[in-house]
């Protein structure tokens, strides 16, 4: 095992054996790690289990940055837009953005209205956990690949069209 941390992100490397059994180890990690999700503070993202070896080494990175643009609208650029024209491109693995800023929601709760209406702080943490939601709604045949349409239940805000000054995208 190798472990790295970086602003915001811990990264933890798995080595195994040759012969070993990588698809049943990945199950167990996966298991481990959504019980020791539970005990966590909420809104901490599940972490992203991925099967990396020799036959898919990245063949490509992109680069984001922009001049006028803050990190958290090239994060969303990169998350929303560039990664989802990606997944057109069969056999490619496209991972979410590493590094950025992720869109956050601040609520700045008045506890005596909240009291007065017999709501609690947990009341609203609960209301806007369940209406902020990708939730499926079937799929879509084109051609000869079926593809999973999702339904987004989230408020509509900057992020969900494109920046009016795009970004710089440079590959290596």
């Amino acid at each position: 095992m190798e472990s790295s941390s970086f602003a915001g992100i811990g990264m933890i490397k798995v080595y195994f054996h040759p012969g070993a059994t990588v698809g049943g180890a990945i199950a167990q990690m996966s298991s481990v790690a959504q019980t020791a999700l539970r005990i966590m503070p909420p809104g901490i993202q599940a972490p992203n289990i991925i099967d990396y070896n020799a036959a898919n080494v990245p063949v490509a990175q992109l680069d984001v940055s922009s001049d006028t643009l803050p990190e958290q609208d090239l994060f969303d650029y990169g998350l929303n837009f560039i990664r989802v024209k990606l997944f057109t491109i069969e056999g490619l693995s496209s991972p979410a953005p590493l590094g950025g800023v992720s869109r956050a929601v601040m609520v700045n709760l008045q506890p005596e209205a909240l009291y007065a209406n017999g709501l609690s702080p947990q009341d609203v943490s609960a209301a806007l956990a369940s209406t902020n939601v990708i939730i499926p709604a079937g799929t879509a045949k084109i051609g000869d690949r079926e593809y999973a349409v999702e339904l987004n239940g989230s408020p509509l805000g900057r992020s969900r069209s494109p920046p009016a000054s795009r970004p710089t995208i440079s590959s290596r």
